[in-house]
């Protein structure tokens, strides 16, 4: 599992942006519909319509590769706690007695 420098914060990034896309066209479309005519806003909602789409299927791209590395990292942790059961329950056990030391100081 090679890991490339900067690609989660690319991914984040680009995420970013298509889904502020249809925000700001939302944004366009409340003005337009402040003082347009009906021909104006059935345009604005068309065109926001279609952003909309367009960042969905953008973003239904751009989540596949990390929905494949989620399960190839879920495989990888089955294979191991299948290997060594041992050294999982003591992981398992060492992280629980954390989360509740620090549970327990609040």
């Amino acid at each position: 599992m090679e890991r490339k420098p900067g690609e989660f914060e690319r991914a984040r990034g680009v995420i970013g942006d298509d889904l502020k896309t249809p925000v700001d066209d939302g944004q366009e479309l409340l003005k337009a519909s402040a003082h347009a005519t009906g021909e104006r806003i059935e345009a604005a909602r068309t065109q926001f319509a279609a952003r909309a789409q367009n960042a969905t299927t953008r973003l239904a791209e751009l989540s596949q590769p990390l929905i494949a590395r989620a399960g190839r990292i879920e495989d990888s942790v089955r294979d191991y706690t299948r290997a060594n059961p041992w050294a999982a329950l003591a992981v398992a056990a060492a992280a629980g007695m954390l989360i509740g030391l620090l549970a327990a100081k609040r």
